[in-house]
């Protein structure tokens, strides 16, 4: 798994890098993606879907910092245990995609009290 889970969520950020930091759970698919849209900065090609999601998330050449983390303090789409877990395995699958074919670095990280509930909802 490509997560990360720390318990001082603002402690793993440097000066350099691109943050997108979510305090809030976001609970509908909507909402998530209109977040991640407007903090990620994704390009007026992006429609609202997971596929375009991870289109973005493989691409984001617009970003120009080496390394982009993603923090959650909360679980979103709690709601929604398919979509929790679509979201959840293309979080993993870009992070594992940007080890091995590109330059940047991307980290996924959620709170230790996390990591149980993740796993769950992957494993389902």
């Amino acid at each position: 798994m490509s997560f990360s889970y720390i318990s001082n969520l603002e402690s793993i950020a440097q000066q350099d890098d691109f943050i997108i930091y979510f305090p809030e759970s976001l609970n509908s698919k909507e909402s998530l993606l209109n977040e991640f849209s407007k903090k990620a900065l994704f390009p007026d090609y992006f429609s609202m879907n997971w596929d375009s999601f991870e289109e973005c998330l493989r691409d984001l050449s617009w970003i120009k910092q080496k390394r982009l983390i993603i923090i959650h303090k909360h679980l979103p789409l709690l709601n929604s245990k398919k979509n929790l877990k679509i979201y959840l395995e293309i979080l993993n699958d870009a992070s594992t995609y940007w080890k091995l074919y590109e330059p940047h670095e991307l980290l996924i990280i959620f709170p230790t009290s996390l990591k149980e509930s993740i796993e769950t909802a992957l494993n389902k």
